[in-house]
């Protein structure tokens, strides 16, 4: 499982960001475009735009993570503005 996660990491620093989130922030739809997406590509880069509506490393850890639980994956990395999940 460590070995997996080790190359995930290495996948996700390659792949450029598929969803933006900007001013209005995580909404259904971008829930739901990201469910889609995550089936179908199973790793999945998003960029937080510096107009979206969080403060810090710490509110953008708890976005990827409340993202991650509402998509069933799990949030593989986070590098300054973005993150990177995986669905198996």
């Amino acid at each position: 499982m460590v070995e997996e996660f080790r190359k995930l990491k290495t996948l996700a620093k390659s792949i450029k960001p598929i969803i933006r989130i900007g001013k209005n922030g995580v909404s259904g739809n971008v829930i739901k475009e990201l469910k889609r997406l995550l089936k179908k590509y199973h790793l999945v880069k998003i960029k937080v735009l510096k107009a979206a509506p969080i403060e810090g490393k710490d509110e953008l850890k708890r976005m990827a993570q409340s993202l991650a639980r509402e998509t069933d994956s799990k949030v593989v990395l986070i590098i300054g503005n973005t993150f990177t999940l995986y669905f198996k």
